[in-house]
């Protein structure tokens, strides 16, 4: 209602200098009984929006209906992370505080965050994992998803973390963990350097483990059948 479309240059302006002012009331948006009846969509558009003002209008919902922020997916809050504007990364990151303080770790959130460029957001994560290493370290995917999907300086965060946990594994657990990676070693990198973390995991954490399970020749066979 402030604005006008000048048919000339097919631009919209404002009426009048007495309408610069953003309403104080209500919504200017199109439609708005829509976008409150359906506020999740504000989340999409302050998850994935290209453009600045798409993340603006994003967070301008949110803010009318806070409550909505509890309902973001995790993939959704780590596309949060991503924009320009420090007042959604914040708000991203309150709420990751909020859903860990619950003392149940959220394993697919921590890793979509260790995947994340911003070393303040992998470096969260990592925090998590070391502070709450009892709830994962014992269960062997969540460890191999952390070593074979993690990548770049998040990585030897991870492995230090690890090392901790698995000093402190039942033996039978540390030979299950080395028989593991021992057959993942075994059957060809899927990726170039897919190998690296669980490699580096085994050298470092489960050497005795491993010359138990090996023998002579079947060291010198990975010497000639494994990847680098």
């Amino acid at each position: 209602q402030r604005l006008k479309l000048d048919a000339r240059s097919m631009r919209f302006r404002y009426r009048s200098y007495t309408h610069v002012k953003p309403m104080l009331i209500g919504g200017e948006e199109s439609f708005p009984e829509l976008w409150d009846a359906h506020p999740k969509a504000f989340l999409r558009l302050l998850s994935a929006g290209k453009l600045s003002e798409v993340r603006a209008f994003g967070l301008y919902g949110v803010k009318r209906h806070p409550e909505i922020i509890k309902d973001a997916t995790p993939s959704e809050l780590v596309g949060m992370l991503d924009a320009e504007s420090e007042k959604i990364i914040d708000l991203a990151m309150e709420e990751l505080e909020r859903r860990f303080a619950q003392q149940s770790p959220d394993f697919e959130l921590i890793q979509g965050l260790l995947g994340h460029a911003r070393p303040s957001v992998w470096g969260l994560a990592c925090r998590w994992l070391e502070d709450n290493f009892q709830a994962w370290v014992g269960d062997i995917q969540k460890v191999l998803s952390l070593h074979l999907d993690v990548h770049g300086p998040a990585l030897l965060e991870i492995h230090r973390i690890t090392k901790l946990g698995v000093s402190e594994l039942a033996g039978i657990q540390r030979t299950e963990l080395a028989q593991t990676l021992l057959d993942l070693l075994r059957s060809g990198e899927k990726a170039t350097d897919s190998h690296q973390g669980i490699a580096i995991l085994a050298r470092e954490n489960l050497v005795s483990e491993l010359d138990a399970l090996l023998t002579i020749d079947q060291l010198l066979e990975l010497l000639e059948t494994g990847s680098t």
